[in-house]
């Protein structure tokens, strides 16, 4: 079936242009894998996706930091008013249950049974009935925290609103988010505030703006300071960020509400608002598809976009086509047309066999371009910057492979066509044709292809991409590490043999020219 001189004549005939067009590819994907390996194009891309993402964590400091210091200042005013009310009839209930606990005990230590039984006639006693019903139950709590805490008077009032001031915080925070550590994060900020605005407060004349103004980027940088590592935030620029966020909060409020407005009157749903709109990132400010696209160039893989969609399923297979279209066209056709297959097979060769001694050599020459281009792609790979080289040696000798099952199956085509037909420029025309529209097409494809940058995807063109046996490279998978690839090239390498049997069945059963 293989005949060794024909397949040296074919080496002889072509063998010029395959080194040619080797060399050529060879020098194509060296001069690509240096150059952008060792282009600043990762550090343009990093300052691209550190700016946007610094930008994001910027504003989420100032949200944040805006949203405790409302918090926690309407925290503190709810706490002076309270304790402001309850010292003007605290006396008057502290007397009633000592009297009370007094008729209960004669003068003998206090059980708890009879502390709660003290308690209870305190909260029946006529005069309480004066106090507004929503004092009702910090009363109680109040007087139990007293009975069965051993504290003072003052630190039982304090204790107790401390503690319903903070648990409605933190119910609140739940409510707008349904994030338990969201809300939890919120009501340890209110009640650090709270612990220390009382200890304070004891001995300085402080007010909840001041306070609050001056506690929250210093709660900020101690919270946050490793969370905002990642983004190169420090924690001196994490209290100013804060600062800054709040003074801006401040003079919106003026502006808005006026230089004498109280927060606690304000309506939260408007203050939040208020917040998202002074904290919006340039991400929350661009449409959402630009502002996707930046984020999705940010994140692109540019060197493997470029090594494999680009030069694998374009570039890199375009001088090898050419030679495919040229030699197929060259081994059976290019020969009927010139009458030199008349004196091939004037030799004991049968048509089998000089079939299948061209495509012998159509796919080991090409399968050898194939085997140069995955030593210097490898060995490029090797003097590429670490942190550019997105692609490792197997993923590099995957795209060779892969380029080259796509070729096995277009010479396929070509080889078949040129059996077909008996004519050289019909058989190129035909051959050529299917396989250069192939090309076409994925170039066209390229633009609709999820790979490509969305800002200029146009998704349309993805078309293009399910008429062209090309777009089963799937480069994607291979960078990916999925085997998706795998029945993908199958398809390729079945259409590839199967063409090369057809052809050389129709070449053994057509009537020659000779």
């Amino acid at each position: 079936m293989f005949s060794k001189p024909l397949f040296k004549q074919s080496c002889k005939a072509n063998g010029m242009l395959w080194a040619i067009i080797t060399a050529a590819t060879c020098i194509m994907l060296a001069v690509l894998v240096l150059v952008m390996g060792n282009s600043n194009i990762s550090q343009i891309q990093d300052s691209l996706g550190g700016a946007i993402t610094r930008n994001v964590a910027e504003a989420q400091i100032e949200r944040y930091s805006m949203n405790f210091y409302y918090t926690l200042n309407t925290s503190l005013q709810q706490y002076d008013t309270y304790n402001g009310a309850l010292s003007g009839f605290s006396g008057m209930i502290f007397s009633a249950y000592e009297e009370n606990l007094q008729e209960e005990t004669s003068g003998s230590e206090a059980t708890d049974e009879q502390k709660q039984t003290a308690i209870e006639n305190t909260m029946a006693e006529p005069s309480l009935s004066l106090i507004p019903a929503d004092y009702q139950p910090i009363i109680r709590s109040i007087l139990e925290t007293y009975a069965f805490g051993n504290v003072s008077q003052e630190q039982a009032i304090s204790i107790v609103l401390q503690n319903t001031i903070v648990s409605a915080v933190y119910d609140n925070a739940y409510a707008q988010t349904q994030d338990e550590t969201s809300a939890a994060l919120t009501s340890g900020i209110v009640q650090n505030g709270l612990s220390a605005y009382v200890a304070q407060k004891s001995t300085a004349n402080l007010d909840a703006d001041t306070f609050s103004e001056n506690f929250i980027p210093t709660a900020m940088t101690a919270t946050f300071s490793q969370a905002f590592e990642e983004y190169e935030i420090t924690s001196d620029e994490i209290q100013e960020i804060s600062e800054n966020g709040i003074t801006n909060f401040q003079a919106q409020i003026y502006i808005k509400y006026g230089a004498d407005a109280d927060l606690t009157s304000l309506n939260s749903t408007e203050v939040t608002t208020l917040i998202n709109s002074l904290t919006e990132s340039l991400m929350d400010e661009l449409p959402d598809d630009v502002s996707g696209s930046l984020e999705e160039l940010g994140d692109m893989d540019i060197f493997a976009l470029v090594v494999g969609e680009i030069f694998f399923k374009i570039a890199g297979i375009l001088l090898p086509m050419i030679y495919i279209i040229m030699t197929a066209n060259s081994l059976i056709s290019g020969q009927v047309d010139s009458g030199s297959m008349a004196y091939t097979l004037s030799t004991p060769i049968k048509r089998k066999s000089v079939a299948f001694t061209q495509m012998c050599y159509l796919m080991l020459s090409v399968f050898a371009m194939f085997v140069c281009t995955t030593i210097v792609g490898i060995v490029c790979l090797q003097f590429v910057k670490p942190e550019v080289a997105t692609i490792n040696a197997g993923q590099m000798a995957l795209y060779n492979l892969g380029a080259f099952v796509t070729l096995f199956a277009i010479s396929g085509i070509c080889f078949l066509t040129s059996c077909i037909f008996n004519r050289s420029k019909t058989s190129m025309a035909t051959g050529g044709g299917i396989s250069m529209y192939f090309l076409v097409a994925t170039i066209l494809g390229l633009f609709g292809a999820g790979s490509f940058p969305s800002m200029i995807r146009i998704d349309a063109m993805n078309i293009f991409n399910y008429t062209t046996i090309i777009s089963l490279f799937d480069t994607t998978s291979i960078l990916a590490g999925t085997l998706t690839f795998l029945w993908k090239f199958a398809i390729l390498l079945t259409i590839g043999i199967v063409c090369f049997i057809v052809g050389t069945h129709v070449f053994d059963k057509k009537d020659l020219p000779l």
